[in-house]
């Protein structure tokens, strides 16, 4: 893929993210209407943390730290425990 091109897909939704987990589709779901209602005091106490991340913001962090690979996701995922060496996530 082009670069340039690469750099102007900035809009691209990656979910809404903590420094701990990810939100589920149902969480991302009521997170979203309450943003769209806004609903920012309950976004508060129930998200506290999360924030909206795009494909903009990740490549952002990519270059700024100079790490983090890009990964795909499939429909049907199988979850299996990380082997040993791999259970550390470097934020």
């Amino acid at each position: 893929m082009d670069i340039s091109l690469q750099k102007q897909s900035t809009m691209e939704p990656l979910g809404i993210w903590s420094k701990n987990r990810v939100l589920t589709k149902t969480e991302s779901a009521t997170y979203i209407s309450s943003y769209g209602a806004g609903l920012y005091g309950m976004l508060a106490r129930e998200w506290s943390g999360f924030v909206p991340v795009f494909n903009r913001d990740f490549r952002n962090w990519q270059d700024k730290h100079n790490s983090g690979g890009d990964f795909i996701v499939f429909s049907d995922v199988l979850w299996l425990y990380p082997l040993p060496d791999q259970r550390i996530i470097y934020l």
